[in-house]
């Protein structure tokens, strides 16, 4: 009985090693980073309160459209963000403010830039949108290297690799780099191979401080790959797995009234429309999700606390161009 025990445990530490003795490249086309970023200070409207806090939440969205940089062939980038700036505390506001002065919300989706890699040094390039390309990811990393200068690693502080352990990914398990900074305990962000940096894709490697930082999930056509397990945060949020060419950006298509609403709101659409209707929390986590047929939608506010809420309507109609339409919504007390 032992012996095989032993045997199972040998064989098992022979394959994970085979597997991560095995370089994961980024997706070649067609995947989408999920981000969530967060603190202060925020730009708050035309009531007064403290402390005023920002939320975003951001998507990478890898393409399949070529552009050609230097000598060298990338996929071009598109990245689409909410970001909700509002008074985590009391609020007062003037008799000239609505209360929807109390947060302010702002939106954009285009072109950031393109990716290239470089499969066989294990490496990922990035180019700004009219910049230059790159250094983004170096994977053919060993334990106590210093980082090299890159996109995100471009402060005078040396951070080094404190530990090397792997982490499953669609399947497979993939070399995962503990981060921390040269002559410091401790790990405080990890780059996966074929993932990127668990702060986010691009955001800064650094210690959070007044802004935090997350990489909440990863998806390759329509398919979470990472975490394996069930993503508490939303991943499925800004337009994913449909085309920029493709989508039909309709911010007008929604008015909402009252926004914020304590009890109900209803949700007017202006044309009819088939699709499905989602509402997240702050959190990203899907608290609603309502099939629609129509021009109208009553939303009652039920169970939900106060707070702000991320929706996303999402076209499904067979005779329409598909369009994704996103926003945020309030609930108060």
């Amino acid at each position: 009985m032992f012996r095989s025990i032993v045997i199972i445990l040998f064989l098992t530490s022979f394959y994970l090693l085979g597997q991560t003795n095995i370089y994961h490249p980024f997706p070649f086309q067609y995947a989408v980073w999920m981000n969530k970023a967060g603190g202060i200070p925020g730009s708050c409207g035309c009531c007064s309160g403290s402390p005023c806090v920002f939320d975003m939440d951001v998507s990478d969205s890898l393409s399949n459209e070529d552009t050609l940089i230097g000598h060298h062939v990338y996929k071009k980038l598109y990245e689409g963000y909410i970001k909700t700036s509002y008074y985590a505390g009391p609020v007062t506001c003037p008799p000239w403010c609505t209360p929807q002065g109390a947060y302010i919300v702002s939106q954009n989706y285009q072109y950031i830039g393109a990716i290239r890699q470089d499969v066989i040094n294990k490496k990922v390039y990035f180019a700004p949108a009219g910049q230059p390309a790159q250094l983004l990811y170096d994977f053919n990393l060993n334990i106590g290297d210093t980082l090299p200068y890159s996109y995100i690693n471009h402060t005078p502080y040396p951070k080094v690799v404190t530990n090397i352990d792997s982490v499953l990914v669609n399947g497979n398990y993939h070399k995962r780099f503990g981060i921390g900074y040269s002559g410091y305990p401790g790990t405080f962000a990890y780059l996966i191979e074929g993932i990127g940096s668990s702060l986010g894709l691009l955001f800064p490697l650094e210690i959070p401080f007044e802004v935090n930082t997350m990489l909440t999930c990863v998806r390759i056509n329509n398919q979470t790959i990472y975490p394996v397990t069930t993503p508490s945060f939303n991943c499925q949020y800004l337009p994913l797995n449909i085309e920029e060419k493709n989508i039909h950006k309709k911010s007008d298509l929604i008015s909402i009234f009252p926004n914020p609403f304590s009890t109900h709101c209803d949700i007017n659409f202006n044309e009819k429309v088939e699709g499905d209707f989602y509402l997240f929390n702050c959190l990203g986590q899907l608290v609603e999700k309502i099939r629609i047929n129509g021009d109208k939608l009553t939303l009652f506010r039920q169970n939900l606390s106060p707070g702000v809420y991320c929706y996303q309507f999402i076209n499904h109609s067979s005779d329409k161009n598909p369009f994704i339409v996103f926003g945020k919504l309030m609930i108060q007390n």
